[in-house]
């Protein structure tokens, strides 16, 4: 039964932003959603180290950080079967989408509420 109140209730999400007012940003959105777990990591070293650890219901991911690109990340997330978003000011779409079908790409700036609605979409497919 979906809950409307807390639609992301016992979600564990990973993201991967360097702009740290995004993440907060983004973090206090999915916790205020009910996600249970926001792990964040600031460049893709970081990521690759968390993910050594847990393994995270989605993964939301800036597509260019201080350290590179997040593609690469991005195919390890989706080979562990991790549903990806994309949230980036430099994202080319057609591209992204040729790549990754499956992922969700939410362009900076974008609504609060389509960070919920594409993790609900993702986790329903």
């Amino acid at each position: 039964m979906l809950n409307h109140a807390q639609p992301l209730s016992d979600v564990s999400a990973l993201l991967v932003e360097d702009e740290a007012f995004i993440a907060m940003a983004i973090s206090d959105v999915l916790e205020n959603a009910g996600a249970s777990l926001v792990e964040h990591a600031f460049t893709l070293e970081e990521a690759n180290q968390v993910l050594e650890d847990t393994d995270y219901q989605v993964a939301i991911l800036d597509l260019r950080l201080p350290d590179g690109s997040s593609s690469g990340l991005a195919r390890k997330l989706i080979g562990r079967g991790t549903p990806i978003i994309f949230h980036s000011g430099h994202a080319e779409v057609e591209k992204l989408q040729l790549e990754f079908p499956m992922a969700r790409i939410c362009h900076k700036p974008c609504r609060w509420t389509d960070f919920v609605d594409a993790i609900q979409d993702l986790l329903d497919r």
